[in-house]
């Protein structure tokens, strides 16, 4: 069994049910659509790199957090994830926390590539889905259009894809939750195709 999926009757919970239209999730606002209308791609790949480095954490019942850094493109108002960034971070139950020491370090190393933070991705215990007060105010960017995307269960999850995360918008210094509809166009995850050895001798 996949260390990702629960033990034997225990089903991850899902999470939130509203699957379109406006409402509030623990006080935040959910909406139908991307207020910036962006799309961020990201490959199957970067997903389970992040997915892997939750996989202590869970273990232990801690908080953790990465980073997804790539390009912006403005003109077809388009991002691509380039790179996943596992930050040194204090991991708690509750919560974690990045120094800013580490978030600088990073975002210098980051910058001499071109490349800037996209999204924030972290895990929550149980099933708690939405952003926290601490969450709202120390996530590493409150820049309009930046993803804060949180995975319930402490990250165990029985697939690498979008369907046991709940995705954060920022806009105008406020964190909305996108419905279904909206994080399927907010986000897309590409595929990675290998070619078995059959086809390569075609």
């Amino acid at each position: 069994m996949s260390p990702f999926h629960s033990k034997a009757g225990k089903a991850p919970k899902k999470p939130f049910e509203r699957r379109s239209g406006s409402g509030l999730l623990q006080g935040h606002r959910i909406v139908s659509s991307s207020p910036s209308s962006r799309a961020l791609f990201v490959s199957r790949s970067s997903l389970e790199r992040t997915f892997h480095s939750f996989l202590p954490y869970w273990k232990r019942k801690l908080e953790s957090v990465a980073y997804w850094y790539g390009m912006e493109f403005e003109r077809d108002k388009q991002d691509v994830v380039l790179s996943v960034v596992i930050p040194h971070a204090y991991h708690s139950s509750g919560n974690f926390e990045v120094s800013e020491e580490e978030t600088t370090k990073i975002g210098h190393k980051m910058a001499e590539a071109s490349l800037v933070c996209l999204a924030q991705i972290h895990t929550h215990p149980d099933d708690v889905q939405a952003h926290s007060p601490y969450d709202d105010s120390h996530a590493v960017s409150r820049r309009n259009g930046f993803l804060s995307l949180v995975v319930v269960n402490y990250g165990n999850t029985p697939s690498f894809d979008l369907k046991d995360i709940v995705v954060h918008e920022s806009w105008n210094q406020e964190w909305l939750i996108l419905d279904e509809r909206a994080k399927s166009g907010r986000i897309r995850v590409i595929d990675d195709f290998v070619a078995n050895e059959a086809s390569l001798d075609q």
